[in-house]
């Protein structure tokens, strides 16, 4: 769906869409109100509940409202078995990414879930 647009439906957002629909919401940044577009790292880390799966949410929809199909892709490390896995996982999205997208990023939430991830980014 990501590699075609497709993503002005409610279902593709379900923490976006529960949030948007509150009364009052949290303004959250983490220090980056932009995400930078040159290649590199950045790991949020924080409390359980304070709105880190929510802003990567908020952040995979702004990239691909920004620059298009193909410009991002998600990963939750809840569905990863370890270091191996979300290394093949990466590996298989690569080609998926336009070739002309100004920027190509890779969300993956609840990455200290999976065994060894840092070697897998290394």
């Amino acid at each position: 769906m990501f590699s075609l647009g497709d993503i002005d439906r409610d279902d593709v957002w379900p923490r976006l869409t529960e949030f948007e629909a509150q009364a009052a919401t949290f303004r959250f940044s983490f220090g980056l109100d932009t995400l930078p577009e040159e290649p590199g790292i950045l790991l949020v880390r924080g409390p359980r509940q304070y709105g880190k799966s929510t802003w990567l949410e908020l952040m995979l929809r702004d990239t691909l409202e920004d620059f298009g199909p193909g410009s991002a892709y998600f990963l939750s490390g809840d569905d990863l078995t370890d270091d191996r896995d979300l290394e093949a996982q990466i590996a298989a999205l690569i080609p998926l990414y336009r070739p002309d997208a100004r920027v190509k990023r890779l969300f993956v939430d609840e990455i200290s879930a999976v065994a060894r991830w840092e070697q897998a980014l290394k």
